[in-house]
């Protein structure tokens, strides 16, 4: 009888250790997750190791879409949509191999969130990132958000339509870091779609940061860092760029801003001239200053007829410094001053 006992025990213990083991392989088994077929992103024959990425995600989850490597495939399209729920992952990589696409799209009230380091356009390779009609994406991650980040690499995050937002606790890095001068990084943020990025964001060789259409609102907390020449920030006259706690802007090179739209100001309008570059606008209310008054101090110049031309770039001759000239009422108002400001609204 004790034998028996003895017998039955040892099967039970050699069961436990035997399950133990084949759950923590299987934990451990996914490293990179290519996707095979273009589709949802919640259908796990879609990916190449037949499985979903986790939800939620261990640390050697790398979700790849767009890929010549493994059995991946390119051009590659991942949905991310609302009937999904939440989606979740560690790393994520838009086209990942030399002369690869990928592409994920976070829609119709999708959501999407990465906890690691995310690579659009992780080659000579082209990634976008498109979040549009309600769609969600965040990362949390306590590594950064790259676009572009490879010499010959093109990137694309967009975000577009009202209640669509992107957010990053990471901060950005736009463009190429490696020296070379054909990384194309591009965010646009268009149609009442919002952009916010907390943590320092490092922007490199060309790229093009674009906002248009109303309630469209681009918040960059942190430091806010150019490091190679190229860069253009474009917006539409109805578009909002956000910086709070720019104190640390640093212009270690030439940044553009390039307004969408040029012509003679209108009255109540204003012109932002920049060290090298200009800004319109048409509404002084949109326009705030560390939050003060903008009807303070001014050098005022009273136009009666003709036209007032002004060499912006002579008339900013230090980098980092700022001046607005604004038309009220047949005067045209003009303050400067640099770019140590809290929070400036534009």
């Amino acid at each position: 009888m004790i034998n028996v006992m003895q017998k039955q025990l040892s099967v039970i213990v050699l069961g436990l250790m035997s399950y133990g083991l084949v759950a923590h392989s299987a934990q451990a088994v996914i490293v990179n997750v290519r996707m095979d077929t273009s589709g949802n992103w919640n259908v796990g024959t879609n990916w190449d190791n037949g499985g979903v990425v986790d939800t939620p995600p261990d640390s050697d989850d790398i979700a790849i879409v767009g890929t010549t490597s493994g059995s991946g495939i390119s051009p590659a399209i991942a949905t991310v949509d609302g009937p999904q729920g939440a989606q979740n992952t560690m790393d994520i990589t838009i086209g990942e191999s030399s002369g690869s696409s990928g592409t994920i799209n976070v829609e119709s009230n999708g959501s999407l969130t990465s906890t690691g380091k995310v690579k659009i356009g992780a080659n000579v390779s082209t990634g976008v990132l498109s979040v549009s009609t309600g769609g969600t994406y965040t990362h949390t991650g306590t590594t950064g958000f790259q676009i572009a980040p490879f010499a010959g690499a093109t990137g694309s995050l967009s975000v577009v339509g009202s209640g669509s937002s992107f957010s990053s606790s990471q901060g950005l890095t736009i463009g190429s870091s490696s020296g070379g001068t054909t990384a194309n990084s591009e965010i646009h943020i268009e149609n009442g779609g919002n952009l916010s990025v907390s943590g320092n964001s490092l922007l490199y060789d060309d790229w093009t940061l674009s906002v248009s259409g109303s309630n469209s609102e681009v918040d960059f907390i942190g430091e806010f860092r150019t490091l190679s020449s190229g860069g253009t920030f474009q917006a539409a006259i109805d578009g909002d760029l956000d910086m709070v706690s720019v104190g640390t802007l640093r212009l270690g090179s030439t940044m553009t801003i390039r307004p969408s739209a040029l012509g003679s100001l209108a009255d109540g309008e204003y012109t932002i001239l920049t060290y090298g570059s200009l800004y319109s606008g048409t509404t002084l209310g949109d326009f705030i200053l560390d939050d003060q008054d903008i009807s303070g101090t001014w050098s005022d110049l009273a136009l009666s007829a003709g036209t007032l031309r002004v060499n912006y770039v002579a008339a900013v001759p230090e980098p980092g410094a700022w001046m607005m000239m604004a038309l009220v009422g047949g005067v045209v108002f003009v303050r400067k001053w640099m770019a140590k400001t809290k929070r400036v609204n534009i």
